[in-house]
């Protein structure tokens, strides 16, 4: 949802929903830097950076879900 209203729109619920398909970037760069150079990470950092993107992806889903709740509220879909 944009900062600027307090409700979302279809515009935003679409800019949540393509935020959700980064993870799967995110995580292809993270398998890619520990490939490419196994020894540049330590299994804390690794483990950090995994736990980070739990914490933000849950974020991200959990705003996509509740914003596609108001939206079916406001019958924007029908």
């Amino acid at each position: 949802m944009s900062s600027s209203e307090s409700k979302p729109n279809l515009f935003d619920f679409e800019q949540d929903l393509l935020r959700c398909w980064h993870v799967c970037a995110d995580l292809k760069t993270l398998a890619r830097a520990i490939l490419d150079n196994p020894d540049s990470m330590s299994k804390d950092e690794i483990s950090n950076i995994v736990i980070g993107l739990d914490a933000l992806y849950d974020h991200r889903f959990r705003q996509l879900i509740d914003d596609f709740e108001t939206l079916i509220e406001q019958e924007k879909f029908l």
